[in-house]
């Protein structure tokens, strides 16, 4: 974007993603198109897949603030290991992991992303923490078994954040990198601070979007 503006290239945005992603598949990372969506910037946008073809379609702004909490887990992962197991399971599955990893990316994807979606646009937040217990769950059933290397370790959810927050995500292998939690309140958002500080050991940053 640097480039973009300081050179006068005229790029759209979906021009600036491509170039970006480009470069980040010459790294040895070889991470997909999804971390593109920041290019965007504040405006909330859903990113559909099929294939090489990408869908960018923007979702309704918040009407009231979402009390974010992002933590360092202090755990470590191998994306490039990572990848190349989950690429095994395709094109064509061998035996039940396979088909579970199928599963998993494709139809219970879509299924969860499409309820997180729908509670989006009515931004009804409590009706989305059904879909995100159910993904948490059914990733941990299946990658554990296709990744058992990677994305098994201590770090699952505690107790005492569960009823302060909407709901959850781990970000890297399900957690080894960072958790994301959307807390109900500011004021939940504190205490949510507070366990993950002198409970976990571990420090948390808040994040106010809206």
């Amino acid at each position: 974007r640097a480039f973009n503006h300081i050179y006068n290239l005229k790029l759209t945005v979906r021009g600036e993603m491509e170039y970006a992603y480009r470069g980040e598949v010459l790294t040895p990372s070889k991470c997909g198109r999804m971390d593109q969506c920041c290019a965007f910037g504040r405006p909330p946008t859903v990113m559909t897949f099929d294939g090489d073809h990408l869908e960018c379609n923007p979702l309704p702004s918040p009407p009231s603030p979402i009390f974010i909490v992002i933590v360092d887990l202090c755990a470590s992962k191998d994306t490039s290991v990572i990848l190349s197991d989950l690429k095994k399971a395709y094109p064509h599955a061998r035996g039940s992991v396979h088909e579970g990893v199928q599963k998993l990316l494709g139809e219970v994807n879509l299924e969860v992303t499409s309820e997180a979606i729908r509670a989006a646009e009515g931004w009804g937040r409590s009706k989305a923490r059904g879909a995100d217990d159910v993904s948490a769950g059914t990733i941990r059933q299946v990658c554990c078994a296709c990744l058992p290397f990677t994305t098994t370790g201590p770090n699952s959810p505690n107790p005492s954040v569960v009823p302060l927050v909407w709901g959850g995500k781990g970000v890297g292998s399900q957690g080894d990198g960072t958790a994301q939690f959307v807390a109900k309140s500011h004021e939940d958002r504190e205490r949510l601070c507070a366990v993950i500080e002198k409970e976990l050991g571990m420090r948390p940053l808040r994040l106010t979007l809206g």
